[in-house]
C-alpha cells in the first residue's frame, strides 16, 4: 500500500482540498456581502425609526404639557409659577397674537451658559385668561430618548451642514454598547467583524417653517443585535441575502464544478483501488477458512492492483497444489490404516468373548478396553476419509423418506451405553408421526451420532440430552439440546471450520473434523447447521432441512 501512498495523497488533495478551498473563499465572500446587505438594512430601518422617534418624542411632550395646562385653566397664573411648574426657564406668555390650535415643533436656542445653540421642543398652546393669548413652553431635547432600539450610532450636527463646527455629540444606545453586551456576547474571544456600512443615513430635524436646524447622521455600531431585538411593524424593506449577480452564478458554478469533480474522482478511486482491495481482502477470508477453489480477475487496468491479483492467483495455485499432494497422502495414508483397525476390532471382539466364556474377567475387560480404543481410532480414520470425499465431490447418496422420530431412536440405542455410563437422559420428543423427509440416511444419521455422541462426552454426570423438530414452511428445524458444559462466543464463530481444535471452558472440541463433516453434509442436503450456547448452561445445535430433498439420487 506504500506504493501508493503519494498518489492517494495527490488524489486527496484534488478532489477534497481544493473543492474545500474554493467552497470557503466564496462562502466568505458571499458573507461579506450579506453582512454589508444586513448592516445596511438596519441602518436604513434605524433611519425610518428614528425619523417616527423624532414625531413621537414631540407627541409626548406635548401631551404631557397639555395635561398640566388643562389643570390650570380657568386660573391665574403667573409666569414664575409656571417656570417652577415645568421646570424651564424657557416660558414665555403670548399677549399680542390671537392662538387658535396647538403647535408643536423643534427649534434651536442659543444657551445661557455657553452661548452655543441647542436643540429644544417647543409647545405653544392657547390659554385665554385676562389678557394672556397663549403660552410658549421650550424644552430642552432629552438626545438619548430619541435614539430607536438598534444597533445604531447617532452623530448630531446642529445646522445644515454634517462638519466639525456643527458637531454637538454622539449619541449610543446603552444596550447595543461594548460594555452593556448580553453574556453570550461578552464572552465571545473573536472582535465583531469589520463594518460594511459604506453610506450612513441622514435624518433632518426642521423648525416650523419647514427650515433644516438639525441632521441626524445614523451609522452601524458593528456590534451584533441580540435575539430580542425585531424590527416595528409594518416595516417591510427587502431582506438581507445574496441576490442575482454574476458573482452569485460564478460562486455557484465553482460550488457545482466542485462538488461534480469530487464525486467523478471518488467514483474513479472507489472503481480502480476501493472495490478491487475489498474483492482482495474478501479474497483472503475464503483462503483462511480454506477454500482454495477460485482466483481473482486480472483484467484490471491499475497495473499494480493487476500484479498484486496475479501474484494471488500464483500463491493460490501452489497452495492448490500442495493441498492436492496432501490430501492425497492422508487419503492413502487413512486408507491402509483403516483395513487393519477393522480386522483389528474383529479380533478384539473374539478375544473378548472367548475370556468372557472361560471366566477371565480381568483379561476380558483389557480386551474390552482395547476394541473400544481400536473403534475410536476407527471413527477417527472414517472422519478423515469423509472429510475428503467432500471435498472430491465424490459422495454417493441415497434419497428416502425418513422417519425423523425412528432416525433418532436408531441413534439413541447405539449410543445407549455410553450415556449410561454417565446416567444422561436421552429424550426423543419428535412423534412417530412427524412429517417424512426427503433425504439421505446414512448422511443424517452421520450426522446425528456425531452430535449426540459429542453432547454426551461434554455433559457431567446426571445430564440430558434433548432432540425436538418443528414444520417451517418447506422446511424442518431439528433441535439437538444439551445441558452441558456450553461453548463460548468467540468459539462459535470457527466451530464448524476444518481442523478447528479450540476448547471453551470445559467443553471439547474435539479433532476439528467431526463438525466440520456434519456441517458439510448438512449443505449437500441444501439446509444449514447453527449452533446458540451459553457457557455452563446449554448448547443448541440447530439444523433446517428441506422437507423435500432438493439433490438428484446418486446410487452406486
Amino acid at each position: 500500500m506504500f506504493k501508493f501512498a503519494r498518489y492517494f495523497f495527490t488524489v486527496f488533495l484534488i478532489t477534497t482540498i481544493v473543492p474545500l478551498v474554493l467552497m470557503f473563499s466564496w462562502n466568505h465572500h458571499q458573507m461579506e456581502r450579506m453582512m454589508k446587505e444586513k448592516n445596511q438594512f438596519f441602518v436604513n430601518f434605524g433611519s425610518k425609526e428614528l425619523k417616527r422617534s423624532i414625531q413621537q418624542y414631540l407627541k409626548i411632550r406635548e401631551s404631557f404639557i397639555l395635561e398640566k395646562i388643562l389643570d390650570l385653566q380657568t386660573k391665574k397664573v403667573t409666569l414664575k409659577k409656571l417656570q417652577n411648574i415645568f421646570q424651564t426657564d424657557k416660558i414665555e406668555l403670548i399677549y399680542n397674537k390671537k392662538i387658535n390650535k396647538v403647535e408643536s415643533y423643534y427649534e434651536t436656542i442659543n444657551s445661557k451658559f455657553s452661548n452655543k445653540p441647542e436643540l429644544y421642543n417647543v409647545l405653544v398652546v392657547p390659554y385665554e385668561v385676562s389678557n394672556i393669548k397663549g403660552i410658549k413652553i421650550a424644552e430642552k431635547v432629552n438626545l438619548d430618548q430619541l435614539h430607536p432600539n438598534g444597533p445604531f450610532d447617532i452623530e448630531i450636527f446642529l445646522g445644515n451642514k454634517t462638519d466639525k463646527n456643527s458637531f454637538v455629540e454622539v449619541i449610543k444606545n446603552p444596550i447595543f454598547s461594548a460594555e452593556r453586551q448580553p453574556p453570550f456576547m461578552k464572552n465571545k474571544k473573536f472582535p465583531p467583524p469589520p463594518m460594511f456600512v459604506e453610506n450612513p443615513e441622514k435624518v433632518k430635524i426642521t423648525d416650523n417653517y419647514g427650515k433644516t436646524i438639525a441632521i441626524l447622521l445614523i451609522k452601524h455600531t458593528n456590534m451584533p443585535a441580540p435575539p430580542f431585538f425585531k424590527p416595528a411593524r409594518g416595516f417591510n424593506p427587502p431582506l438581507p441575502g445574496p441576490g442575482h449577480n454574476i458573482e452569485n452564478e460564478l460562486g455557484l458554478l465553482i460550488l457545482l464544478a466542485g462538488s461534480v469533480f469530487s464525486l467523478l474522482m471518488g467514483f474513479y478511486l472507489n472503481k480502480n483501488f476501493i472495490n478491487p482491495l475489498l474483492i482482495l481482502s474478501n479474497a483472503l477470508k475464503q483462503v483462511q477458512r480454506g477454500n482454495l477453489s477460485f482466483e481473482l480477475d486480472t483484467h484490471i487496468k491499475q497495473e499494480q492492483i493487476m500484479g498484486i491479483f496475479n501474484d494471488f492467483n500464483q500463491m493460490i495455485k501452489g497452495l492448490k497444489e500442495k493441498d492436492t499432494l496432501r490430501k492425497s497422502f492422508v487419503t492413502n495414508l487413512t486408507h491402509d490404516l483403516k483395513t487393519p483397525l477393522i480386522a483389528q476390532e474383529r479380533s478384539l471382539g473374539m478375544i473378548s468373548k472367548e475370556f468372557e466364556a472361560l471366566g477371565l474377567k480381568a483379561p476380558c475387560e483389557l480386551a474390552k478396553g482395547l476394541e473400544k480404543n481400536n473403534k475410536h481410532l476407527l471413527r477417527m480414520v472414517n472422519l478423515i476419509l469423509e472429510s475428503y470425499r467432500f471435498d472430491s465431490e465424490n459422495l454417493n447418496l441415497i434419497i428416502s423418506d425418513i422417519n425423523i422420530s425412528e432416525l433418532i431412536n436408531n441413534c439413541y440405542e447405539k449410543l445407549n451405553p455410553l450415556a449410561l455410563e454417565k446416567n444422561i437422559q436421552l429424550l426423543n420428543n419428535i412423534p412417530n408421526d412427524f412429517p417424512l423427509i426427503n433425504s439421505d440416511i446414512t448422511s443424517l444419521k452421520r450426522v446425528f451420532l456425531n452430535l449426540i455422541s459429542n453432547s454426551i462426552d461434554n455433559i457431567a454426570q446426571n445430564g440430558k440430552v434433548e432432540i425436538s423438530a418443528e414444520i417451517c414452511e418447506q422446511f424442518i428445524k431439528i433441535f439437538v439440546l444439551d445441558n452441558g458444559s456450553g461453548i463460548a462466543q468467540e468459539d462459535i464463530l470457527f466451530i464448524f471450520d476444518h481442523y478447528y481444535t479450540g476448547k471453551s471452558g470445559d467443553r471439547k472440541i474435539g479433532s476439528g473434523l467431526g463438525l466440520y463433516v456434519c456441517k458439510k453434509l448438512i449443505e449437500i442436503h441444501h439446509g444449514e447447521i447453527n449452533v446458540e450456547s451459553e457457557i455452563n448452561k446449554y448448547t443448541k445445535f440447530i439444523i433446517k432441512l428441506p422437507l423435500k430433498s432438493q439433490i438428484k439420487d446418486k446410487k452406486e
